[in-house]
Formats: C-alpha cells, sequence, structure tokens
C-alpha cells in the first residue's frame, strides 16, 4: 500500500514540474517577446563633424637656386629673412653663378625642349640621379618660358656686372624671402612651373624617389625661398566630396577669365594677388599637431583621382621646410548637426526624408529631415537639427511646422 501511494505521489509531483516549467517558458518567451519588440531609441544632440582623410602631400614654393661651382662666405643665418639689398654672400665671383644659369638657359634652347610640356616629366626622370643630367633638371623651372622669354632672361645674365658680393638686387629674382646655404634637390624636381602639370603619376614618382639620388648641395649655393606663399598638392579618391569644391573652381574660372591668364601664370599671379587670394574658399589640414588652413585654388580631376592645390598664406613660416609630408585633410565639415544611424531614416509615399522621434512629452512624432551628409563609413547620417512635422500622436499638434528636435529621442530602425 506505501508502494502505491509513494507511486502516485512521485506521478504528481512529476506533473507539477512539467506545469512549472511550462508557465516559466512561456513567461520567459514573453518578456523576449517584449524586449525584441520595445523600440530601441538614442538621444539626439547637435554636434560639429568633421570628415578627414590621411593623404600624403607634396610642399611647392617659390624658390631660386644660385649656384656658383666655388667655395663662398655666407653672411645671414641660415634661414633669415632677406630684402633686396641685403649682402647674402661674400668671397665669391658672381659671373660663375650668371654663367651657370647661360648654360641652363642655352641647353634649352638648343633643344628645343618642351614644346610638348609634358615631356618635361620624361627629361625628369631620365635625368635625376646622373651628373650631366643638372643642366636638364636647371630648364624645369623654365618650364614655360618662351623663346623670346628665355633670350631676354639669357641677355640679363650676360649684363650682369662681375661682384664679389651678392645681393638680390643684381640678379634677375623678383623675389624676397629666406636665404639658406644648402639644397636638398627637390628644387630641380618640383619648382613652382609644374604647378599646372600636376599628375598622380608625378606625384607618385616624387613622393618614391630615392633622396639619395638627388642633386644636394651643401655648399657653394645660395637659395632663397619666398616667403610669401606655399602650395599644398595631394591626390584623393575622385568620388571624395570636398566643401566648397564648386565654389573655388567657378571663382578660378572667373580669376583666370578677367585677367587674361593663362594656366601656367594662374599660380603666380595669386601668390602676388593677395586680396584676391583671400576670396577662394578654404580647406583645413593638420600637419604634425598644428592645424593650418589654405585656399582651394586648383582641382585637376583624373580617371580615378582628383588632386588638389591648396595655398597657404599664413603660418607659412611651419611649412618653410616641409617637402613631402603626412597630413590629414578636412575634406568636409558639418556645424550643428545630429549624427545617427543612417537606417534609421526612410522614404514616405512623398518621397520625403523622415525620422520618427519621441518626444519630451512622450508623443510619437514624424519629421521629415535634410540629410547634409554621411560619415566616412557611410553607416551615419548627418542631419540638420530642425525637422518639419508631418504627423503625431497628438492630434492638436499643427503640421508642416519646423522645429528644433535637440534632445527628444530618435526611434532606431
Amino acid at each position: 500500500m506505501a508502494d502505491i501511494k509513494g507511486k502516485y505521489l512521485k506521478r504528481i509531483r512529476r506533473r507539477n514540474a512539467i506545469k512549472v516549467a511550462i508557465i516559466i517558458t512561456v513567461f520567459l518567451a514573453g518578456v523576449l517577446i517584449l524586449f525584441l519588440s520595445r523600440e530601441k531609441t538614442m538621444l539626439l544632440e547637435s554636434q560639429n563633424y568633421i570628415i578627414s582623410s590621411d593623404v600624403k602631400a607634396l610642399f611647392i614654393k617659390n624658390e631660386a637656386v644660385m649656384y656658383f661651382g666655388h667655395d663662398i662666405v655666407a653672411v645671414e643665418n641660415e634661414g633669415a629673412k632677406v630684402s633686396k639689398n641685403t649682402i647674402l654672400a661674400k668671397e665669391l665671383d658672381s659671373t660663375a653663378y650668371y654663367n651657370y644659369e647661360k648654360q641652363i638657359i642655352q641647353n634649352k634652347l638648343d633643344n628645343y625642349m618642351y614644346d610638348d610640356k609634358t615631356k618635361f616629366f620624361s627629361d625628369i626622370k631620365d635625368s635625376v640621379g646622373k651628373k650631366d643630367g643638372e643642366l636638364t633638371l636647371g630648364t624645369v623651372k623654365y618650364l614655360f618660358y618662351t623663346e623670346n622669354q628665355l633670350n631676354t632672361l639669357y641677355n640679363k645674365y650676360s649684363n650682369m656686372q662681375k661682384s664679389s658680393e651678392l645681393k638680390l638686387i643684381n640678379t634677375p629674382i623678383n623675389f624676397t624671402g629666406q636665404v639658406y646655404y644648402k639644397t636638398d634637390g627637390y628644387e630641380d624636381i618640383a619648382p613652382m612651373s609644374v604647378l599646372s602639370m600636376l599628375s598622380p603619376d608625378y606625384l607618385d614618382y616624387v613622393f618614391n624617389i630615392k633622396e639619395s639620388k638627388l642633386t644636394v648641395r651643401n655648399s657653394m649655393v645660395v637659395k632663397v625661398k619666398d616667403n610669401s606663399c606655399v602650395f599644398v598638392n595631394f591626390e584623393l579618391p575622385k568620388a571624395t566630396t570636398i566643401d566648397f569644391e564648386n565654389t573655388a573652381m567657378n571663382y578660378k574660372e572667373k580669376i583666370m577669365t578677367q585677367n587674361s591668364l593663362q594656366y601656367n601664370d594662374y599660380f603666380t599671379f595669386l601668390k602676388k594677388r593677395m586680396d584676391v587670394l583671400q576670396q577662394y574658399p578654404q580647406m583645413y589640414f593638420q600637419i604634425g599637431d598644428k592645424t593650418l588652413a589654405g585656399y582651394i585654388v586648383d582641382i585637376k580631376e583624373f580617371e580615378k583621382s582628383k588632386i588638389i592645390t591648396l595655398c597657404v598664406s599664413k603660418d607659412v613660416e611651419d611649412l618653410m621646410n616641409a617637402r613631402i609630408s603626412d597630413i590629414k585633410v578636412q575634406t568636409q565639415r558639418y556645424a550643428n548637426v545630429f549624427k545617427i544611424p543612417k537606417n534609421s531614416v526612410y522614404k514616405n509615399s512623398s518621397e520625403q526624408d523622415c525620422i520618427d522621434i519621441i518626444d519630451k512629452g512622450k508623443i510619437k512624432k514624424t519629421y521629415a529631415v535634410t540629410i547634409r551628409g554621411y560619415d566616412e563609413s557611410g553607416s551615419y547620417a548627418l542631419i540638420d537639427v530642425k525637422g518639419i512635422l508631418l504627423t503625431s500622436q497628438d492630434s492638436n499638434n499643427t503640421q508642416n511646422s519646423s522645429e528644433n528636435l535637440e534632445d527628444c529621442s530618435l526611434l532606431i530602425k
């Protein structure tokens, strides 16, 4: 009898355990369904957002190298600012410098160089690292000179008076700046004359050249760098969006037309006309721990990329010795936007971009919004902080009114 009663109790306990398990399972399933169905939200908080790209940049300056072929005595400190009448060096024969420049000019005239301007690049590649290539490399700075201009310059050098000291006023150099007594070789392959001829292939070549192949002189030279501005050049994918790109290029076209400029004269004109330069839109970039701004003066498009040229006229001192450097360029700057998941923006039946929010009164609303851009990954939309109310759970709300959505809760899709 006791055995029968024990079996009965076990059966009851088993049956109750199954019931409890079923109840618990149903409860947990309900909680899970409730959790999954609960709408996720994020607080809308405005911010300034910057989209940046890491690039390698080539810094091009207006500079003149005076080579004497014999020892000279430096007068100024390296990097000192000089005027036209500053004595730059002594105990020299100035005719040695004049004759060297005449050799370069005659070399260009004799070989009818650069009727096809694109050939300068192949000449650079053929001449770099070769002792007999120095005269050819020297012609690159005269890339766009006409035969008449070359002959005029040749005659100027021929008429220069011999002297044992050097002043800028006694040379054809028409700018002042800072003086140096050595070169790094980039003067030959990256003078201002190539700005209008920049291409992806050219930048790749300059970025990857072995510096041991460049003509470096640590004596017998005086170099003057124009410190009025520096041109910063870099490449970006063609699809990259740049703030004020169209504005900059339209303004460039206007300036060239109004002043009857050839492309190769355009950069020299801007260097001289700072009042014109300052009307171009700017792009910010970071080099080391400093953030600088340059005017967007040129954008050249190629099959897969585009080359941007910035002209920096402030804080030039920070770039005077820069040749090639990694920089971070700020291609787009957004002020006062919400950064939200892209999937939270949807099109309504009227093809308006919309979001759903819960306002501070716990009312669900739908707003039409303006997408101002996307982050680098494309996963987030950058939208304006104001939206136009389309629908609301509160029937008293007036539709089609513009409202600031700061601190409302976005419904994440």
